[in-house]
């Protein structure tokens, strides 16, 4: 995994603490996307940053690709 990717991605996440971690991610990840991926990754797509293990990030982090 490419460990500012993975930086970035959590910074994006935590941006809004009270949104729910789609609607912090819709800037870089287009929704229809997002949210199969979160459920493939066994990721509630209602989730908020903080609900999110290191483990979880990590996996996020791998399947996503942006500047």
């Amino acid at each position: 995994s490419n460990p500012q990717q993975l930086e970035t991605l959590v910074k994006l996440g935590f941006a809004s603490k009270r949104k729910m971690l789609r609607n912090n991610l819709k800037s870089v990840v287009e929704s229809d996307r997002l949210t199969p991926l979160l459920e493939k990754l066994e990721i509630n797509p209602q989730a908020r940053a903080e609900d999110l293990s290191v483990t979880q990030w990590i996996a996020l982090a791998n399947h996503l690709s942006f500047p």
